[in-house]
């Protein structure tokens, strides 16, 4: 049943008399009654809370303390488990308790609404799946294809072998729990493209942050990497990249890793032959701080080795930023080649830099770049991804 009206920005949004349930596995930390996610999902989550008569969050517990986004008082937020599973044979362990938990949270919700972040370090996985079994319709949220992302994550030959044999029984695998659920993908869609499926430009703008920015003659700019350490990220690509590029530059980089991670990347800065132009600065949360960041930024590197959809190139976008990314997985969905950014191949480290030179030299390109940038970034604000969530729900499962 659906009643009253909810105010957005210029929007009349009706509100969903119901519960809506979101699953999902990056880690919380609580600390002095706040709670404090690395998701950098949180924004999305608190626009959607307001159309629910109230939203739970579950999502495992850290045993830690760290800096991350932090939810609205409209989110209820649970414990799906204490910790997280950091290996293979540590989510086989524990297979049993996440199932024994998703019993317990679908207990305590009878008639809510569903939405799962899919596949999550499995956890959504597991949690779309025992849906499944209730034959209870849900939104699954699918935000990655970790079989992609295990295909190029590290250099272990055994991933390759493992790529090669499970690829076609984990895409069978998917299909069957997504089958007749409302996928929402965060950019091209990956498994089906049926009316039950939706894609969104997933990120955390609001129209308010969106600006234009005026070219200003520099005679040195600044490369900024926005997001986390890991392997398949392709930050060691950027970094090698620096020694190739022939414009005066310097690299910023921002974001977090676990500490075998970290320590990789302060190793590869420390032995470049630019390491006085490349600054490790370290986590800065979404919001005034990271969007000065933006501002200064002449262009903003994505050189992941595979991508389903990102945030920080559309981030760019809404500030006037440049972008240069990787032609891999989702990110050509959005950035397109020579009008909203340079698309270079994953892992080059020369065609980076190559794309960082070109970029500075052409004026009018960058102009163009700017202005097609811009229109992007106002279609994929939160609005738009909660406008979309509500139609999807409505149609679908009221």
């Amino acid at each position: 049943m659906w009643y009253a009206f909810v105010p957005s920005l210029n929007r009349s949004m009706e509100k969903v008399d119901k519960e809506l349930v979101i699953i999902g596995s990056n880690e919380y930390c609580e600390q002095h009654g706040q709670y404090f996610f690395r998701s950098g999902l949180e924004p999305q989550m608190d626009d959607l809370a307001r159309f629910f008569t109230k939203m739970y969050h579950y999502s495992p517990k850290s045993m830690h303390t760290f800096v991350g986004g932090e939810f609205s008082k409209d989110v209820v937020i649970r414990p799906f488990s204490v910790g997280h599973h950091e290996t293979h044979g540590e989510l086989l362990r524990r297979i049993l308790e996440y199932w024994k938990s998703m019993k317990k949270i679908y207990a305590a919700h009878p008639g809510a609404l569903f939405m799962v972040y899919f596949p999550d370090s499995y956890i959504g996985m597991l949690a779309a799946l025992y849906l499944k079994a209730k034959r209870v319709r849900c939104v699954v949220r699918i935000t990655s294809n970790q079989m992609e992302e295990m295909r190029v994550r590290g250099g272990k030959w055994y991933r390759r072998i493992l790529y090669v044999l499970i690829r076609p029984f984990y895409y069978f695998f998917v299909k069957q729990i997504l089958r007749n659920q409302v996928q929402i993908y965060s950019g091209k869609k990956l498994f089906f493209s049926d009316d039950a499926c939706y894609s969104v430009n997933s990120s955390n703008l609001r129209v308010s942050d969106i600006h234009r920015r005026r070219a200003v003659e520099k005679e040195a700019y600044t490369l900024y990497y926005v997001g986390r350490f890991d392997c398949y990220k392709g930050l060691a690509h950027a970094i090698e990249a620096m020694a190739y590029i022939i414009a005066q530059v310097r690299l910023r980089i921002i974001g977090f890793g676990n500490a075998d991670d970290t320590q990789r990347i302060l190793d590869q800065i420390k032995a470049s032959p630019v390491a006085a132009a490349i600054e490790m600065v370290g986590q800065v949360p979404y919001g005034p701080a990271l969007f000065a960041a933006y501002d200064e930024a002449d262009i903003v590197l994505v050189p992941s080795l595979y991508e389903t959809q990102g945030k920080t190139y559309l981030e760019a976008m809404a500030r006037g930023a440049l972008v240069v990314a990787s032609r891999t997985g989702g990110i050509p969905y959005i950035v397109h080649d020579h009008e909203n950014g340079l698309l270079v191949p994953p892992g080059d480290a020369q065609a980076i830099a190559a794309a960082v030179d070109r970029l500075l030299a052409d004026r009018v390109l960058q102009k163009k770049m700017r202005d097609s940038g811009y229109q992007t970034a106002r279609g994929s604000t939160i609005e738009k991804i909660t406008d979309t969530t509500l139609q999807a729900i409505k149609k679908h499962l009221l």
